[in-house]
């Protein structure tokens, strides 16, 4: 397949689509698209084709911490030791690129290892920022 004076972006085996390793932005900052028209043929004559859209996104970075894209500089905090009987107020995580951001769940919690049932509900999540809160606990 071919787009706009590209040559071989794309190429299909079976049912997968492969793109050449150089299709995206090499830096893996930039979003880059492609629309690609497979075509079936019969006897050398096409009988069927449809276009499609292809988007390659920049690597995303998600911690907690900062990231510093010019330098490529993470400083990640997403190993905290955390006092419960203090409770807590984590800072809000870093999304590199930004406009990736949707929004936040707590998917699992762990306690040395092993997963954490929060039957008390002390850990919450701010869906919109991701800001994480632990309450005050005695237990």
């Amino acid at each position: 397949m071919k787009k706009d004076g590209e040559e071989n972006i794309a190429s299909m085996s079976g049912t997968h689509i492969k793109l050449s390793k150089d299709a995206g932005d090499p830096e893996k900052k930039a979003e880059k698209s492609f629309e690609l028209t497979p075509e079936l043929r019969k006897d050398g004559f096409p009988v069927a084709s449809t276009t499609f859209r292809v988007i390659l996104i920049p690597q995303i970075k998600f911690l907690f911490g900062q990231y510093y894209p010019d330098l490529n500089l993470t400083i990640d905090f997403s190993l905290i030791h955390i006092g419960l009987s203090n409770g807590y107020v984590s800072a809000a995580p870093t999304l590199y690129p930004e406009k990736y951001k949707s929004t936040f769940e707590l998917v699992s919690i762990q306690k040395d290892g092993i997963a954490f049932a929060d039957s008390e509900k002390l850990f919450s999540v701010n869906t919109q920022t991701g800001v994480v809160s632990l309450k005050k606990a005695t237990a």
